[in-house]
């Protein structure tokens, strides 16, 4: 069964916010714990809510509920192989750490999905695209409750045919015991295959749908400040919470595509590991 893009879109946005910030912190604060823990796959199921624009660019929200499902093989070093919907299908092939544990360096390769699209029931008269399959490299690194990720990405099969890149630093925490925090930053830059699906409007396109014709070239796409919560709330189940507040830049918020700059993001769920 096809899943309809806006489906796609809001589900795909939600797993992406909660992987980003689950792997940003709470693999890190886990590493500590790792070379006393016995190897092996370890698996999280949930279900969570959303509050999300329907495109990006968009002013109206919607909510909806969403899956969370996460797959880790985790040995004495820590994370090693991963497969979930966010990230992919992946692995990390470099796993430096300090011998006091203050540092670290994950350098890790995935195939994933990639759920950019755009659905001419939103914006009549744009020509649509699906997700695509993507190519993608990631680094990490953490220092003491500090940690900086980027996140490389390039469309390998059908949806925008583009590449972009994700670079997010945390300051991050813990609460109690088992629960933990964080917050920082992130910025999204895309090429011009990117940004033109996402952004441009062709002349054509211009005809059919009444906005000005537009061409959105490389460079940046947004920034936003992001925040997490999630605590502990029995033995084997945990509520996690993320705020996202965002603003498109460049070409992106230039776009005629774009009701408003600013995005806002909120998701709370519940998940249980196994």
């Amino acid at each position: 069964m096809k899943l309809p893009q806006k489906t796609w879109r809001v589900i795909s946005a939600a797993l992406l916010a909660l992987a980003a910030h689950n792997a940003c912190a709470q693999a890190e604060l886990q590493l500590e714990a790792a070379p006393q823990a016995e190897a092996g796959w370890r698996a999280e199921y949930g279900l969570g809510v959303i509050v999300n624009p329907e495109f990006q660019g968009s002013e109206d929200y919607r909510v909806l509920p969403v899956p969370y499902i996460d797959l880790r093989y985790v040995d004495s070093v820590g994370e090693k192989y991963f497969v979930n919907v966010p990230q992919g299908i992946g692995a990390w092939l470099l796993r430096k750490r300090a011998d006091d544990g203050s540092r670290s360096l994950d350098i890790g390769v995935a195939l994933a999905p990639g759920f950019a699209n755009r659905d001419d029931e939103d914006l009549p008269g744009l020509e649509d695209f699906g997700p695509a399959l993507e190519a993608r490299a990631y680094v990490r690194y953490g220092a003491g409750p500090w940690s900086l990720q980027a996140s490389f990405s390039q469309a390998v099969a059908s949806g925008h045919e583009g590449f972009y890149a994700d670079l997010s630093a945390a300051r991050r925490g813990r609460i109690g015991r088992g629960g933990f925090w964080s917050v920082g930053p992130t910025v999204r830059l895309g090429d011009s295959g990117y940004n033109s699906a996402l952004y441009s409007v062709s002349a054509q396109e211009s005809l059919t749908s009444g906005l000005t014709a537009f061409d959105a070239g490389s460079g940046l796409e947004s920034l936003a400040l992001q925040g997490l919560v999630s605590l502990p709330v029995s033995k084997n189940w945990r509520w996690t919470g993320l705020l996202r507040g965002g603003r498109l830049l460049g070409d992106p918020a230039d776009s005629p595509v774009v009701q408003d700059e600013t995005q806002l993001f909120f998701i709370t769920a519940f998940t249980r590991r196994f």
